[in-house]
């Protein structure tokens, strides 16, 4: 697949540069890093779980009018799997609200982080969510790679006043990741991620 569609690339450093999107290595971090090599540098973007909900379900058709969590995306299907690993029956998913469900997939992705190996690669960067720090770094690219167009406007919204009665469970979750990283020696953003972008 490499050869097939970044064969014809020049390459940098010595080396052809092949972007992957790889939002599943968080569930086999260790698998990952043998395929991927030594080399491999990953970028990891954090987000504060409640605007990273309200985008999940904006992009899933809206909040559901009962509040509800509903299957009708990808991110939904994998928050489905993740909440039913975790022991919650198939039919108990069906009746949690939205924010429950997503709050328990979303601790459950950054334990898999945490302990499958993906947070101690040695090229990670870890991105808080938010419009500065992602320009810098595409910005960062541009010139590590040579590539002299001017980076496009990022457009970030502020999500969290939506739903002030979610803030609280939404904050205890980001605490208890930042205190289940910082135990095993990982660097967590909590305050860049507390913002709430």
């Amino acid at each position: 697949m490499v050869e097939a569609y970044f064969g014809d690339c020049q390459p940098i450093d010595g080396k052809i540069i092949v972007p992957k999107k790889a939002t599943k290595a968080a569930y086999n971090g260790a698998f990952f890093k043998t395929v991927f090599g030594a080399d491999a540098e990953y970028i990891l973007t954090l987000r504060h779980p409640l605007a990273a909900c309200i985008s999940t379900y904006e992009k899933s058709g809206g909040l559901p009018a009962d509040g509800l969590f509903r299957n009708r995306s990808n991110i939904e299907e994998w928050a489905r799997r993740d909440l039913m690993v975790s022991g919650i029956p198939e039919a108990g998913v069906d009746r949690m609200p939205y924010i429950d469900a997503y709050l328990g997939y979303w601790r459950y992705y950054h334990r898999q982080l945490a302990d499958t190996g993906l947070a101690t690669v040695k090229n990670l960067q870890c991105v808080p969510y938010g419009r500065e720090r992602l320009m810098v770094l595409a910005d960062q690219f541009n010139r590590r790679f040579g590539i002299s167009n001017v980076v496009e406007d990022f457009q970030v919204k502020q999500k969290g006043d939506r739903h002030p009665d979610w803030m609280p469970r939404a904050d205890a979750a980001l605490h208890q990741i930042g205190a289940l990283w910082s135990a095993q020696g990982l660097q967590f953003p909590l305050a860049e991620l507390s913002v709430g972008w």
